[in-house]
């Protein structure tokens, strides 16, 4: 039961003076401005901090307020990341690797907790209070009306709302989600870029960010072609199938001896299986579908396979010794390696952004636990990566609101400087229900298997020890994609069966998911891509506190929502004629509910969503319902971008990771590209409009190397000319691909500009052209050629000989 990775805010446990990491790094505080709850701050739009009596205004303290403004040239930090899930942990990450004191802001306290380890109990752990976001998960309204929100049985009144896990601490939900790991469809990507009217939004374009996250360890064939490749420097053997094999992020498909013993002593689940795979072959796609499908090894990450109905065998987010893997991991990682680049505080719940007179945002604030506030300015930019729900919330407090919580601003005392129609709307998700069905018998793998974290659990210690069997897995048995209706051009729903029970989120699910060891769980997951009228607000009794969120389920978004998880219900009715011998009963929606009025009727009270995203979403600044520009830069506002779910635009695929993973990498990219633009800039050197992708690569242009290189200080000696070593490695890059004629002219070309600017670097680059010349003349006009053939065109002909 998958959850939505995004960084989470906590309550007021107290912080240890320093928070160790899992390498043992300590995480501290810098040196900021502090001042008390009950004090007054010199800087930005007042907060919280400002109130000078319970329950009344802040406007007088507000009025006090003296603007002077953070300067950014003061700043320790380069960039401030707020949130260390999937949104902001690559970027930060990327950002300190190019050289950028970064500083990444995580609303936990970031705590140890031993069920976020195996992917097998990421149940549990989306419910473990030291993973929640204030130790207790978000709770939402599905509906406008409040009597349609309590026909809903997960409805907790306690707490207003159905239960959503959000995870905490370093990583974010990335620590308790089920870590599949589906790419999006490519007509997601592409949809964007038609909006933006930017092609590096397209899904051509957005695969290289894929690829940099991916380590496909699950396809050893095509990952012993990406070697041969890489050798050889071919560039159309280096990416087969489009998968990446050299990213940070370890994905495979857990497949050993200890798990086929497992299904070897399930045989219901072995039956399973085998007749999801039948019910494939036979009645689910085209026959060419089909052939995709199985030429790809039932991949949903590979090219063929993009947007393909059929089986599948999904992806996960685990090791090759059966850990989970992802954001965090991949943070303290580099922090371990550049400490002095990456500075982590957990514990730090990011109240707003302080903007100057021009709306530059110059510094953010947050609170540690102890009631502190702190101030910290940044020289670059603030990227917010808190999530669907908080992102909105930070920006709001900062004055960036939509109308309809202008009020609320005003009576907290805070000015609203930006208002954007777009802002907190348009709240995007999916829909799910959970058919359950009752076996004649049990299942041993509920009753033999203890699904925890005791130490003296054996199948846990087990685990510990090998990373092999259930525990490295996820619990899906079977899944496949498949149409609601046959008359949609592509698939919208993701069915996959589960061991248990589960028909949504609520507090205590997980336990009662294997109380009865009876019971097996389909759930249909549709991707609803139409989804777009929800919204989220400030709570007006405390705007610090938890968001209003209404996510406008089915008839407040569009009459007859629910028909596709209907037609969904009656596709695994379908299924279920397969292994009917071993079926007692359906349990819910149940058997007594045949027709379509009566499905309707249960799917509208008991549907569920955990991929909320698209309340900051992207487009063109001259839409008001647009809140982020292409390069994710918060409209109205300088110095700000947002890398998280919130810039949707639609839902992306069927399960949201990846695609928050590749926006985070992109974000990182769009950061450089600016920073070392203005840093050129600064210094008199043009980089002549190239587009950059960075760092140097063999898929940059020479002349983008070239800029790279002029434009590092690292590459550059004290006389301002390039250094052997980087002149080597240019011409390295640069026959990677094979030397030519664009190379070629690009050198001159660059050489005559710098000489008449009179730039020492002009004999330098002159000297390259010579070499690019003797290069393309000894490597000769076929090496040329063969070596420009694409991974499309590689893929044609391997498409063809299939």
């Amino acid at each position: 039961m998958p959850q939505i990775p995004r960084s989470g805010t906590t309550g007021s446990r107290p912080i240890p003076t320093e928070v160790k990491t899992q390498t043992g790094s300590p995480v501290t505080p810098p040196t900021t401005t502090t001042v008390g709850t009950t004090g007054t701050s010199s800087v930005g739009a007042p907060g919280d901090a400002f109130k000078t009596q319970a329950g009344k205004p802040n406007v007088a303290a507000a009025v006090d307020a003296v603007h002077t403004f953070p300067k950014k040239s003061d700043a320790k930090f380069d960039f401030i990341v707020v949130g260390s899930g999937p949104g902001g942990g690559p970027a930060a990450a990327r950002l300190a690797e190019a050289g950028y004191k970064v500083l990444v802001l995580e609303a936990g306290v970031d705590k140890q907790v031993a069920e976020s380890g195996p992917l097998a109990l990421h149940a549990a752990s989306s419910e473990h209070k030291d993973l929640l976001t204030r130790g207790t998960g978000e709770f939402i309204h599905h509906f406008d009306k409040k009597e349609d929100n309590l026909k809903d049985p997960k409805f907790v009144k306690e707490q207003d709302g159905i239960f959503v896990p959000r995870g905490e601490g370093i990583g974010g939900s990335a620590r308790m989600n089920a870590g599949i790991f589906v790419k999006p469809d490519d007509v997601d990507w592409d949809n964007i870029a038609k909006l933006t009217g930017d092609p590096t939004w397209n899904a051509k374009s957005m695969q290289q960010y894929f690829q940099k996250i991916e380590s496909a360890e699950y396809q050893p064939v095509l990952k012993a072609m990406h070697m041969i490749g890489k050798g050889l420097g071919i560039e159309s053997m280096q990416n087969p199938g489009g998968h990446g094999f050299d990213g940070w992020l370890k994905v495979n498909r857990p497949l050993d001896l200890d798990l086929v013993k497992t299904i070897k002593d399930n045989p219901q689940l072995g039956r399973l299986l085998i007749e999801t795979m039948k019910y494939n072959f036979t009645k689910v796609g085209t026959v060419g579908d089909r052939l995709k499908m199985m030429a790809t090894l039932f991949d949903p990450n590979h090219a063929m396979a993009n947007n393909v109905p059929g089986f599948v065998m999904t992806p996960l987010t685990a090791t090759s010794e059966g850990r989970r893997n992802g954001p965090r991991d991949r943070l303290l990682d580099v922090q371990a390696k550049s400490p002095e680049n990456l500075n982590i505080i957990s514990g730090a719940r990011v109240q707003d952004f302080v903007m100057n007179d021009k709306n530059e945002a110059v510094a953010v604030r947050y609170k540690t636990p102890d009631g502190q506030l702190h101030t910290e300015p940044f020289k670059r930019e603030l990227i917010l990566s808190a999530g669907a729900f908080e992102t909105y919330g930070i920006a709001a407090r900062s004055g960036y609101t939509n109308p309809a919580d202008v009020e609320t601003l005003k009576k907290n005392g805070i000015e609203p400087r930006v208002i954007r129609e777009g802002a907190g709307e348009h709240l995007k998700g999916r829909y799910e229900v959970g058919v359950v069905q009752r076996l004649k018998q049990p299942l041993p793998i509920l009753t033999e298997v203890e699904l925890n974290a005791n130490p003296d659990n054996p199948a846990y210690k087990k685990w510990l020890e090998t990373g092999k069997g259930l525990f490295a897995t996820n619990g899906i048995v079977a899944a496949f994609r498949v149409k609601s209706d046959p008359s949609k051009s592509e698939p919208d729903l993701y069915v996959f069966g589960v061991p248990g029970r589960f028909e949504g989120y609520k507090p205590g699910y997980s336990k009662e998911a294997t109380q009865d060891p009876n019971l097996i769980t389909w759930v249909i997951l549709d991707e609803n891509k139409g989804d777009e009228k929800g919204s989220v607000r400030l709570n007006p009794d405390d705007i610090n506190g938890r968001m209003k969120v209404n996510q406008k389920f089915f008839q407040d978004e569009r009459a007859g929502d629910q028909m596709a998880i209907v037609n969904g219900i009656k596709i695994v009715r379908d299924l279920t004629k397969g292994y009917a011998d071993m079926v007692e009963k359906e349990e819910w929606p149940g058997d007594a509910l045949k027709s379509d009025a009566d499905l309707s009727k249960a799917v509208i009270e008991n549907a569920w969503d955990h991929h909320p995203n698209g309340t900051m979403q992207i487009g063109d600044p001259s839409d008001p319902q647009s809140v982020v520009d292409k390069d994710l830069n918060l409209i109205g506002v300088k110095g700000v971008k947002i890398s998280d779910a919130s810039v949707f635009r639609a839902n992306m695929g069927s399960f949201i990771q990846s695609a928050i993973l590749m926006v985070s990498e992109k974000a990182a990219d769009v950061a450089i590209e600016t920073a070392k633009k203005e840093d050129a800039k600064a210094n008199g050197f043009s980089p002549w409009d190239v587009k950059l992708q960075v760092p140097q690569s063999a898929g940059n242009t020479f002349s983008d190397n070239l800029f790279l290189a002029l434009s590092d200080t690292r590459k550059v000696g004290g006389d301002g000319v390039l250094t052997k070593a980087a002149l080597s490695e240019l011409v390295e890059l640069t026959g990677k691909k094979g030397f030519s004629e664009k190379e070629l002219a690009d050198a001159k070309e660059i050489a005559a500009k710098l000489n008449k600017r009179g730039n020492p670097n002009a004999k330098v680059v002159a000297e390259l052209a010579s070499t690019i010349e003797q290069r393309r003349a000894d490597q000769g006009f076929m090496l040329d050629l063969m070596a420009r053939l694409d991974a499309r065109s590689y893929e044609n002909k391997l498409g063809e000989f299939q």
